[in-house]
């Protein structure tokens, strides 16, 4: 049975999918009131995808990928700051630029609570992908 922390992680790649999906499907753009050039549109929904499978596969043992997790939430963080200047200048669209980088911001802040909890490591030791030392296997000097 998957625990709370890996369901959420899931849920934000399905919601992934959904989204990426969605932006690829260019035909659809205009009954949602809005239009995205079909190159960006392509390119963004794969990129979702993309995100999708990391965190669908990393959610089966967020230990285990405790640092991909992590790296995913700096590049939420990346894509938040992006998208929130881009709202502060554009004219069409900058309500759902906002809302995007706020979306990127929030799940950039629940992957660095949950996956340093899970993994027993600290942010920094998860980004540089520094591993769990067992003191049982170290050899000794003596």
């Amino acid at each position: 049975m998957q625990t709370l922390s890996s369901r959420i992680v899931k849920f934000s790649g399905y919601s992934n999918i959904g989204i990426g999906l969605l932006l690829a499907f260019v035909p659809i753009h205009p009954l949602l009131g809005f239009e995205i050039p079909w190159v960006w549109a392509l390119l963004l929904g794969g990129l979702l995808c993309y995100t999708a499978a990391t965190l669908i596969v990393a959610s089966s043992d967020l230990k285990r990928y405790a640092s991909i997790m992590m790296h995913e939430a700096m590049l939420r963080f990346f894509a938040a700051v992006l998208l929130i200047g881009a709202s502060l200048v554009s004219d069409d669209y900058g309500w759902l630029i906002l809302l995007a980088g706020l979306s990127d911001a929030f799940w950039g802040l629940v992957y660095c609570l949950i996956v340093p909890g899970i993994a027993g490591r600290g942010i920094g030791e998860l980004l540089l992908n520094r591993p769990l030392v067992d003191e049982s296997t170290q050899w000794s000097r003596t």
